[in-house]
């Protein structure tokens, strides 16, 4: 059994270095803001800080890397990974904005170590291309033949 790797290559960069890059920059603008004596610029910077962080929190760190093989889903946070049934899975959807970002959402019968959906970004090769199959597609489809007792 091979497992193929579903996310994006780029999940690594987009879970450790997009964040850091943002805090830190908010960060130093902050202190610089406060040695300048700017004290209303540094609360606004802390306040756009508080709210694109948790953008940034909910967009990218949550990012999970997410390989298949013929039974299970591997799903991994670079520190730890698990390996979860199709069985186990409720359903998988996405927001497809078109292009290489496309989030997707696993979501779980019974809590996990990782909660009861993770998120992902596809390996999306082609810009706008609508008529290849989406692995969202893929997995609702072995996720259904699971339980209705199909061969895939």
């Amino acid at each position: 059994m091979k497992k193929t790797q579903i996310s994006s290559n780029a999940t690594i960069f987009l879970k450790f270095i997009v964040p850091s890059i943002f805090y830190l920059a908010f960060t130093f603008a902050i202190a610089g803001l406060i040695t300048e004596g700017k004290y209303a610029g540094a609360l606004s910077a802390s306040f756009v800080l508080v709210i694109f962080g948790l953008f940034i929190y909910m967009a990218f760190v949550r990012l999970k890397h997410v390989s298949i093989d013929d039974e299970y889903v591997f799903i991994s946070n670079y520190f730890k990974t698990i390996k979860i049934s199709f069985s186990e899975l409720e359903s998988v959807s996405d927001l497809s904005f078109g292009g290489n970002y496309q989030p997707i959402f696993i979501h779980f019968k019974k809590r996990t170590d990782f909660g009861y959906s993770i998120i992902f970004i596809n390996t999306c090769t082609r810009y706008f291309n609508f008529s290849e199959q989406s692995i969202t597609k893929e997995l609702s489809i072995k996720i259904k033949s699971i339980r209705e007792g199909l061969p895939e």
